[in-house]
């Protein structure tokens, strides 16, 4: 046998070729951690496949695709307090479209959020949007929607108020913040119905 360096053998008219050595063409199992100082390029259509039975996918081709075939996909950031942003062009400017805000812990849209689907004949099990507590006070626990007049933290805007079995009779409210975290009510629907305009007892 001569040896041809590290990781290849020639026998007779026989060349061989161990998992140290990385073939320009063809199959091959490559063992132990692999330090690249440059590029990696895949050509279209070409695919990364991560896993036992290729169960991510990374590929290109007029568009590009990651494809989960199993489990759930998470896109994490570990480092403290750093966000993850969503980027896509428009025209030739590319423009955050959404960020979630590991410092603040918001979910913050940076462009018009717009839910695009057929009507439904239910309001409640076929809904737009849906907001849903994962634990209820009756009486006083509220489910919320604020909408900010100021950029800045302060209380000043409008929120929309939904309270589960009111001991009070109110249901809803529509409140106007003004400098103030409990607000001003300014129209009340009590469970019986009846309607208040700038009084909580209509």
């Amino acid at each position: 046998n001569v040896i041809g360096g590290s990781g290849i053998t020639a026998n007779a008219n026989d060349i061989a070729v161990d998992c140290t050595v990385v073939r320009d063409s063809g199959a091959q199992t490559i063992g132990g951690v692999k330090t690249f100082t440059s590029d990696i390029r895949l050509g279209d259509n070409d695919k990364l496949s991560i896993g036992n039975s290729q169960d991510l996918d990374i590929t290109h081709n007029s568009v590009g695709q990651i494809t989960n075939k199993s489990g759930d996909l998470y896109i994490s950031s570990t480092a403290c307090n750093t966000d993850i942003i969503f980027y896509s062009a428009i025209g030739a400017t590319p423009t955050e479209f959404y960020r979630m805000n590991g410092g603040t812990g918001n979910n913050e849209f940076s462009r018009t959020v717009c839910v695009k689907k057929a009507q439904s004949t239910s309001a409640f099990l076929d809904p737009f949007i849906k907001l849903q507590p994962t634990s209820t006070t009756n009486g006083t626990g509220v489910t919320t929607m604020y909408m900010s007049t100021t950029t800045a933290s302060s209380q000043y805007g409008v929120s929309l108020n939904a309270w589960r079995n009111p001991t009070d009779n109110q249901a809803f409210t529509i409140k106007q913040h003004i400098g103030t975290n409990n607000g001003y009510d300014r129209l009340t629907i009590l469970k019986n119905g009846n309607v208040g305009i700038g009084t909580t007892t209509p």
